[in-house]
């Protein structure tokens, strides 16, 4: 992220408050927060696609407030300005992000989450179901059921009686099958 600060009283010369900006490609520090000599650096080898959204979150805020005045030559432009190979890597990146990101909006309003309470003193949990249950509306209440997706943590989700056979689902123990809500023992 290049940007010119100085339209808005902001400063980035040599001394002022973003000083350590100037000639200077802070992308990762944009992502894993750390504005230090050894976060200000242009390699994002080992970030994750959702640290490279981060970033291009960051581009498009900047780029809506800041007026452009030039690219920085590097691992992303060369010294013409143009994108480089590795650019577009990251661009690529964040297309898979995007993808990612509709399939889990898809998957939230399929199965959205359950509303739930934790009493930590009773050692126990409550989830249960509303037509509004995981901020989608919806003309089902559904049920709660334990959700078990590839490579994330299991969930609540409410589930329309309809789905109930799916596999990724699991009912919760000592809660009835047809109940909207379960008490849940913590343990």
């Amino acid at each position: 992220i290049t940007l010119t600060l100085i339209s808005s009283g902001i400063n980035a010369e040599y001394g002022g408050t973003y000083n350590f900006f100037s000639g200077k490609d802070g992308s990762r520090a944009y992502s894993t927060g750390q504005f230090d000599e050894e976060g200000l650096t242009d390699d994002l080898k080992d970030l994750k696609p959702q640290q490279i959204g981060e970033i291009y979150h960051w581009i498009n805020i900047f780029s809506k407030k800041y007026p452009f005045v030039g690219r920085l030559e590097g691992p992303f432009f060369d010294s013409a300005g143009s994108p480089t190979a590795h650019w577009r890597e990251i661009e690529s990146s964040l297309a898979d992000l995007s993808a990612t990101e509709k399939l889990k909006g898809e998957l939230k309003r399929k199965y959205p989450s359950c509303n739930s309470h934790y009493d930590q003193s009773a050692g126990r949990a409550e989830v249960w179901c509303t037509e509004k249950s995981g901020g989608v509306s919806r003309a089902w209440m559904g049920v709660p059921r334990q959700l078990h997706l590839p490579g994330e943590s299991v969930r609540c989700a409410c589930i329309p009686k309809s789905l109930l056979k799916d596999p990724k689902l699991k009912e919760y123990p000592n809660c009835l099958p047809n109940s909207n809500s379960c008490l849940i023992k913590l343990q």
